[in-house]
């Protein structure tokens, strides 16, 4: 499972910045990526120069390298597909660029980041539906016609929306804002067994406990939501590692649609 850590910067803006990450973008702040670590820092954002590779991505096109192409082209995709990057590699991520060079030390200074539990920063339909007494159908409609994409998604058979946004909407009651977008980090387990190209019926016996003694959730991976099970982005990290690129980035680009 991928490793966060931070070093003398906020909460909020390390948050925004794995979002970023999460989405496919470049962060605002200097991110490092180390095998499967990722280091958030107050390293100011700098220019990279030297020698660099083409890449055809839309979160860059040059990635500056001490290495060799294949080796650079190799942590790159690793990077954006979430996955373990090569030995002996690190990547520098920030809004001017993307650079590759050898591990340093420095590292081991960080400490290790965990950001709030997801898991109730989001409702279903059927929830808000309960919760508010009013027919599925009439919260159907709302969230199809006044609610963000980045407040909303389908998650499987279900529709899933940001707590945030529905008590904003239901009770015009403002609430902080999450550190991430809980969407990004919270499905059911029909969404999740497609993200990660599992099988429906071994995702859910996951979260309801019922799977192999090594493939089970607790109650801080999931919770139930009337008859439908909620999981996270991390438990689901744990059990079955990461998740279809091309699935994920399906899913990226329904939540940034307008």
């Amino acid at each position: 499972m991928r490793k966060l850590f931070i070093s003398e910067c906020t909460l909020t803006s390390a948050g925004k910045a794995y979002e970023s990450i999460l989405r496919g973008t470049l962060p605002d702040l200097t991110v490092i990526a180390k095998e499967h670590a990722l280091y958030f820092t107050s390293i100011p954002p700098f220019e990279p120069t030297g020698n660099f590779y083409t890449v055809q991505t839309p979160i860059t096109q040059k990635i500056y390298s001490e290495d060799s192409k294949s080796r650079t082209l190799l942590a790159w995709n690793s990077y954006i597909a979430h996955r373990h990057l090569p030995v002996n590699t690190q990547l520098t991520i920030m809004p001017t660029g993307v650079l590759l060079t050898t591990p340093n030390n420095l590292l081991d200074t960080y400490t290790p980041l965990h950001f709030p539990n997801p898991l109730q920063e989001v409702m279903t339909a059927k929830e808000i539906a309960m919760h508010y007494q009013i027919s599925i159908k009439s919260v159907i409609h709302d969230i199809q016609t006044s609610f963000s994409s980045h407040e909303k998604k389908v998650s499987g058979q279900d529709w899933l929306v940001t707590k945030e946004a529905a008590l904003f909407h239901y009770e015009n009651k403002e609430i902080e804002s999450p550190y991430i977008n809980p969407l990004l980090r919270v499905f059911t387990t029909l969404e999740a067994s497609h993200l990660w190209k599992k099988a429906a019926n071994e995702v859910r016996s996951a979260a309801s406990g019922s799977g192999h003694r090594t493939a089970r959730m607790d109650s801080n991976d999931c919770r139930k939501a009337e008859r439908t099970w909620l999981v996270t982005y991390e438990a689901m990290e744990k059990l079955f590692g990461t998740p279809s690129y091309k699935e994920w980035s399906s899913m990226i680009q329904n939540l940034n649609a307008e």
